[in-house]
Parts: structure tokens; sequence; C-alpha cells
């Protein structure tokens, strides 16, 4: 994409197609950058870095994948860029009190809602700006819908809903540019959060005395630091003890859809580690499988024996493997990215519940499922956990690790399916017997 901006003339329109384009880009002539359903991404700072004026940028997504502290656009304020329909994940600098501190949620997971009866929560939100906050979401709306600057409250208003559904959608904050909240929640007959509830704050903000805690939780994807006590509360129970934040240092935590190249945490990619775990809501165990799928090009296997599971614990060139139960973790998967033959693009790394359907098991009972990447010493990379399940999902694609331009990325995935095991060895090309 560079090349393409270096070759513009003074004036000129750079029309982009839809899909993904790798930053980070230098823009150092007055043009315009239009998208169309497009994603600018980098995981170094700035994303797009604007040092000309008469600048404009349209209909684009920009992406600071390593986290919401790493900048997506930097610029000077005296350079005046114009923007139109520009979503950021990330930091702005050069935009006036734009490029204020935002504090507001990574993303709300609601847990269960009660069905058939409305419900009010609340949410708090610090903003450097004005903006007007837009739910995408049928059957909810916010209240008020322009507010700021500063520490502001609102409510989200939802109507009654049908027991067994699922609320999936975003909020979006628009200013001069569009910030996203994705929202999950599940509708049973048994709700989690009660009428009126406080569900986020940021943190340090003054609260009413007696004011409950929020429920969805929510880490900067810049690093937990288990150094911190106040951020040893937020923890959920069991984190320390399944060894997944150190006692010392900090692990970036990935969200739902996050991309990440896996070259800055392991220069020459050497072998990594992916720990699984889950945490059960009930008593009665749940078995669960974990599977690695070794694609080619076409995302399909190459030979039957490139699904690695309990009855093929390795590849035959040993650059992938099952080594069984580790410190506080269900499964342990070795990867040695190095070994891997050049015609494999892709690994899925995925769950099955064992007869989960004759055993009506669902991973909808289980608290979350997570994962802890670690490098060949052992280090802690970064940490990625799934809990917004949806009703009678069997099997679980939990995250993907691709080549893109010759560079290995991870993409956190989390998506659940109604079908077992055997389905996804039919999607991936297994003949299954």
């Amino acid at each position: 994409m560079q090349e393409q901006i270096n070759g513009m003339t003074t004036g000129g329109c750079l029309k982009l197609k839809a899909g993904e384009y790798k930053g980070p880009v230098n823009i150092n002539k007055p043009v315009t950058i239009e998208g169309s359903n497009t994603t600018i991404w980098a995981g170094s700072s700035p994303v797009i870095d604007v040092t000309k004026e008469g600048v404009v940028l349209k209909n684009l997504q920009v992406e600071a994948t390593r986290g919401s502290n790493d900048i997506a656009i930097r610029s000077e304020d005296s350079y005046g860029v114009l923007v139109e329909n520009v979503e950021v994940r990330g930091r702005v600098t050069g935009f006036g009190a734009e490029s204020g501190v935002w504090d507001f949620p990574d993303s709300l997971n609601f847990g269960q809602l009660p069905h058939s009866r409305a419900i009010i929560l609340k949410m708090r939100l610090s903003l450097p700006v004005s903006c007007k906050i837009i739910s995408h979401i049928a059957g909810i709306i916010i209240e008020p819908e322009l507010v700021g600057p500063g520490t502001v409250e609102v409510l989200i208003k939802i109507n009654p809903l049908f027991q067994n559904s699922i609320l999936c959608g975003s909020f979006l904050l628009v200013s001069k540019f569009i910030r996203r909240i994705p929202v999950n929640a599940i509708v049973t007959g048994s709700a989690f959060v009660s009428n009126g509830q406080l569900i986020w704050s940021p943190s340090g903000a003054c609260l009413p005395e007696g004011a409950p805690e929020p429920v969805a939780e929510y880490y900067q994807n810049t690093g937990v630091n288990t150094n911190d006590p106040a951020v040893d509360k937020k923890l959920t129970p069991s984190d320390k003890n399944y060894g997944l934040v150190q006692e010392t240092g900090s692990i970036p935590v990935l969200k739902k859809g996050q991309r990440i190249e896996l070259s800055q945490f392991n220069p020459g990619d050497k072998k990594i580690f992916v720990g699984i775990g889950w945490d059960n809501r009930l008593a009665a165990p749940i078995e669960i499988d974990a599977v690695a799928f070794i694609l080619g090009g076409n995302k399909k296997i190459i030979r039957d024996e490139d699904l690695i599971f309990y009855g093929n614990r390795s590849s035959s060139d040993g650059s992938i493997s099952l080594l069984g139960q580790g410190k506080g973790l269900q499964e342990k998967i070795s990867i040695d990215l190095s070994r891997l033959p050049q015609q494999y693009e892709r690994i899925v790394i995925a769950l099955a519940i064992y007869e989960g359907k004759k055993k009506q098991q669902y991973f909808n009972q289980l608290e979350r499922v997570y994962i802890k990447v670690s490098d060949e010493s052992g280090k802690p990379m970064f940490y990625f956990e799934v809990k917004d399940f949806a009703l009678m999902e069997n099997s679980l694609i939990i995250a993907e690790i691709y080549r893109y331009k010759g560079k290995w990325k991870l993409a956190a995935v989390g998506a659940g399916y109604r079908d077992d095991l055997k389905a996804l060895c039919e999607m991936y090309g297994v003949e299954i017997m």
C-alpha cells in the first residue's frame, strides 16, 4: 500500500477495494485515501502517519492491533486532516481534543439476561469530547444519546426479549471518528444481572456510595500488571492458579477478532506453546478434546495426518504436538513454525465436546475457555479468553495461526458451532470413516 501512495500525484485519490491492507503507511502529500469496507492495520504505531497538509481519509477502519494504547492515526493539529466515516481502534494524535483520553469498555458481555421483561442497565464512560452513542442492536436504546465531554452515565434500555435468544451487536461512539464497543449476551430464564445495575465504569471514576461493582470484566489490551493490587482484584478468581499471568511483568490480552503478528513477540518463528484451559459452571464433568488442523493454501488439509488430535498427537515432521495437561491447563500444544513445511499456510486450533449432543452438554455450560500463548522459554506472550457462548454449541474454533505476506499472525477467533468434531473435520477436508 505504501508503494501505491508513493506513486500518487498531488491531489489524487486512491480508492481501496474491500479487504484488509497492512500498514504502517506514511502519507506525505495532499491526497485522498478512500475505502469501501476497508481495513488498514498494523502491529506497530502509528498505523497511518500523516506528515503533510491537505490529506482526506474516507470510509476506512484503522486498527492498531497491539492494543488501544497504540496510535491508529498520527498527524499535527495544523495539518487539518479531513475525516469522513473513519473508525479507529487505538488512539489518534494531532486532532485537538479528540486526541485526549477515551475510557470506555473494549467489549461488553452482559452474561445472562432475563426473558419477557424489560431491563435497564447503567454504564459510565470518560470522554474528551462530546459524542453520540448509537446502538446497532435491535431492541436496545441508549439514553441520553448525546453525551460528554467528561465522565458521563448512560442508561441501556433493553426491551423484552425471547427466551433462548442471542443478543449480539455493537454500540458506536461517534465524534470526529467512530469507536466501536462489541456487545453480546444470551437470554435465559435466570438473570445474572439486576435491573439498574452498573455494568461498567472507568477505573478511578467516582461512584455513588453503595453502587454495585461492574459485571462486565474489561482488560486493557496493553496488558494486565499483576504487581498492581488494584488490578489483582479485577482478575477472574482462578487466573493466578492457572498460571495465566506471571507474578511479575504484564501480558497483553487479546479481544475477539483481534490479529497480532507473532514475530513481534517471537522473532525467528521459534517454538511457541499454546496452553488451553476452561472453567466449568456445572458439577458434572464435560469431556473436551483439543485439536489442530494444519491447512494448505486452500484452507483444507493436504493429508489426513494433518489433523492433530488424541489419536494422532504429533505431526510427522514434529512441528505440532499435543503435549497433554500442563500447570493449570487442560491441554498444551507445541508449535514450531520454523519446522512447518512451506506448503502449509494455516493452523486452526479448536475444541470439541465429546458426544456433546448425546449428553446434552454445550459450551455455554462453561464459565470461559482461554488460551495462553508462551514463547520457547515459557514466558507468556499474550492471553485470550471466550465467555460469550451461544446456546447449544458443541465445537469452538478458538484461534488461527496463519501466514500473511511471509509472516505468521495469530487471530483470536472464538467462534462456536452447533456441529461436532466430525463436521469440523469435513469442513477442513478430513475424510471420516
